[in-house]
Parts: C-alpha cells; sequence; structure tokens
C-alpha cells in the first residue's frame, strides 16, 4: 500500500491514530487527509494538532492546491488563510535502499 486518503469530516485524527501502528509497519509513504476546519473543531480537534502528530510519525506536510505549484511544503507555523475545505499531502521520507530493495533493485 503506497497511499490512504482520509475525508471523514473532522475525525481525520481519530482515525490516524487508530492507524498508527499499520502506518508504522506497512511503511506508507503517502496520507492525503481533508482538512475540514470547522469539522475539526467539532471533533474537538485542530490542524496544527494532526500536522503536529503526523510530523512525529515522520512525514512532511504538503498543500495540494489546483494552480502551480500543485503541492507545496508547509513550514510548521505556516497556516493557509482559508474557510473552504482543503487537502494536505502527508509525505514519509523513506530511505533509498528500501525503495531499491522493494523494487527488486540492489
Amino acid at each position: 500500500m503506497k497511499l490512504i486518503k482520509i475525508d471523514t469530516e473532522g475525525a481525520e485524527g481519530a482515525v490516524l491514530k487508530g492507524a498508527v501502528t499499520s502506518l508504522s509497519n506497512l511503511e506508507i509513504p503517502y496520507v492525503i487527509c481533508e482538512i475540514n476546519r470547522l469539522g475539526l473543531k467539532q471533533m474537538g480537534s485542530t490542524e496544527k494538532e494532526l500536522r503536529d502528530f503526523m510530523r512525529e510519525l515522520g512525514y512532511d506536510p504538503y498543500l495540494i492546491s489546483d494552480q502551480f505549484p500543485h503541492l507545496q511544503k508547509l513550514a510548521p507555523d505556516f497556516f493557509m488563510k482559508s474557510i473552504y475545505v482543503f487537502n494536505l499531502l502527508f509525505s514519509k521520507k523513506i530511505p533509498w535502499k528500501r525503495i531499491h530493495k522493494k523494487c527488486g533493485r540492489a
């Protein structure tokens, strides 16, 4: 498995906390989460908490945009000003040796 997409209208943090073992054991390199700030607030969470949790697991956050550049790496203290729902890609750095090994290369 290479990618997980989570769209649970604010329960993304709870889903990720429940999936922490799978994320680690399966070495899933990419997770896309829909960010619905109102939904997160209603579930007692925030975008910052979600991003901090993913950072602790070794994932970097990127804003997915329909405008160029389509992926923008987000600094820990940068939060997009938007009233709309948007998606973040969390990317985990995997050592090249592991990638080549999985592809059958040494």
